[in-house]
């Protein structure tokens, strides 16, 4: 499967909702109790993290968090592509990493 790519403009806010859904089943996931991270790298194996992205629970138990990038955070990210994950770690201490996929960042032009 490819991963999706996301395009924004250097500056935007980015608010991404997401569901999770059990593959075999199409049951949502249930993350209550679950540890949510998200990063933006220039590749998976860069060292340096570009961005932080800030996960907001909407519906734990329906498996629905949103993604938040703030207009500051990609101001300040490079044009160009990049990557990001979800890492989940479950209370029980499993940890998955998803979603993830490329985030497309466009030089801005307009400026306060």
């Amino acid at each position: 499967m490819d991963e999706p790519v996301i395009t924004i403009v250097q500056g935007e806010t980015l608010r991404l909702r997401v569901k999770l859904r059990n593959k075999r089943t199409g049951a949502p996931v249930d993350l209550t109790g679950a540890t949510l991270a998200s990063q933006v790298r220039r590749t998976y194996a860069a060292p340096e993290v570009l961005a932080i992205l800030t996960i907001e629970p909407e519906d734990l138990a329906g498996g629905v968090f949103s993604l938040t990038l703030d207009e500051a955070a990609s101001d300040a990210l490079p044009a160009g592509r990049h990557v990001f994950d979800v890492r989940i770690e479950s209370a029980a201490g499993d940890v998955k990493k998803r979603p993830r996929g490329q985030l497309r960042v466009l030089p801005g032009v307009t400026r306060e």
